[in-house]
């Protein structure tokens, strides 16, 4: 990454938690250690923060955040950065539409209603996202988005594409390895998981 570009960044976003934590405690470092990669999926992108960590990487970044006002931000943020593709979706177990609802700088949860100070998003299943964007493989799948990663891998078609994926790690593992460990998923404590036959699942925290 131009380090003009990225010196700006770490000015705009001196202090705020979600920056720490992928650049100064190295959360997603188990993606970061697997060297040179074509394809990273973000999902919870916020800022940009991940994408930025993993931008000299990848061949390809595909940033995901549902949260129309963080999007706004995630936009500017990467509008010199052609490696990342940005996308204001949420990734669920239905193709449709869902809500979120919380403040823009991050936290914010996915629900099936409206309701108080809620946005509604188009959502789509990863395995339809990969398939809109002719994505064959995912060398990492980066996740968090507030404990509604179940939906995402219970979903009826992530099946189909979980043998595509070689590494996914994420913030909240909390009742996923039953989930990712059938789909063959080697987990790890922590929250990655990594691939012999399919892929390493290793959470940041439980």
């Amino acid at each position: 990454m131009n380090p003009k570009i990225l010196w700006n960044l770490f000015n705009r976003y001196k202090g705020d938690r979600f920056f720490d934590e992928v650049f100064d405690k190295e959360i997603y470092k188990a993606i970061w250690d697997l060297g040179r990669i074509k394809t990273v999926i973000d999902l919870g992108a916020l800022h940009g923060e991940f994408g930025f960590y993993i931008y000299d990487h990848a061949e390809e970044i595909y940033c995901v955040e549902p949260h129309p006002e963080a999007y706004k931000q995630l936009v500017e943020n990467c509008k010199d950065l052609p490696k990342i593709k940005t996308f204001n979706l949420v990734i669920s177990n239905t193709n449709g539409t869902k809500y979120i609802r919380g403040g823009d700088d991050g936290g914010a949860t996915t629900q099936n209603e409206d309701g108080d100070n809620c946005y509604r998003v188009p959502c789509m299943t990863l395995a339809t996202f990969m398939k809109e964007n002719n994505i064959d493989e995912v060398d990492a799948l980066k996740i968090d988005i507030e404990s509604h990663e179940p939906a995402v891998f219970g979903s009826s078609d992530f099946k189909d594409v979980a043998n595509k994926i070689k590494l996914i790690q994420g913030e909240h593992g909390a009742g996923l390895q039953a989930v990712l460990e059938p789909l063959g998923f080697l987990w790890e404590d922590g929250f990655v998981a990594k691939r012999m036959r399919k892929a390493l699942y290793k959470p940041t925290r439980n």
